[in-house]
């Protein structure tokens, strides 16, 4: 007896969305009445009032991304067709919002990576915190990182990120990345190959 004809947004924001899952997601519960386009991707944390990026609302099918997975595990993304074997698939978080602006940077080089490489995603705008309270030390680390070109103040958000024609596709967590011989590995996708 479950209606969800009124719903107008659901809102994946898991860390990764997986395709697979949100297909899953969908198809149980539109016979409940629920429209398929109503599923959107977006991207936030306390830091910046919670929202940073969001895909278009009622956009259908939510975006997604295949990728070279041996670019991937280089931080470089070659985008390949859907279905290829073996792809690395990315949903795409979508665009920022207001005066919102997110940079990829090299964590170590702080050089804007520009689109189309992987890096960490540093945000600036009005609805950035200042920082947070009593913490000097934290605050400046990560509210006041500075751009090997002088822009500055972003926000280190931690997150692995990468920009493919304007959008944002979260990849995993800069804390959480393995180097294994001088090659990146997400460890939820070694955890998803182990359970598939």
């Amino acid at each position: 007896n479950l209606d969800l004809s009124c719903l107008k947004v659901v809102i994946n924001g898991a860390e990764p969305i997986r395709q697979t899952s949100e297909t899953l997601f969908i198809e149980a519960l539109v016979p409940c009445g629920m429209p398929r386009e109503v599923v959107t991707h977006a991207m936030g944390m306390s830091e910046s009032t919670a929202k940073i990026i969001t895909e278009p609302i009622r956009r259908f099918p939510p975006k997604f991304l295949s990728i070279n997975p041996k670019a991937y595990e280089e931080n470089r993304v070659v985008v390949v067709p859907p279905g290829s074997p073996n792809a690395t698939v990315v949903a795409s978080n979508g665009f920022t919002v207001l005066d919102t602006e997110v940079v990829i940077a090299d964590p170590h080089t702080c050089h804007d990576l520009g689109e189309d490489r992987v890096g960490e995603m540093w945000v600036r705008g009005t609805t950035v915190a200042q920082g947070y309270y009593n913490l000097a030390e934290a605050t400046k680390t990560t509210f006041h990182a500075q751009l090997s070109d002088g822009r500055c103040p972003f926000l280190r958000t931690g997150d692995l990120a990468f920009i493919h024609d304007g959008e944002v596709y979260l990849t995993g967590r800069l804390k959480d990345l393995v180097i294994i011989r001088g090659q990146n590995h997400h460890p939820q996708d070694i955890e998803w190959t182990v359970l598939a």
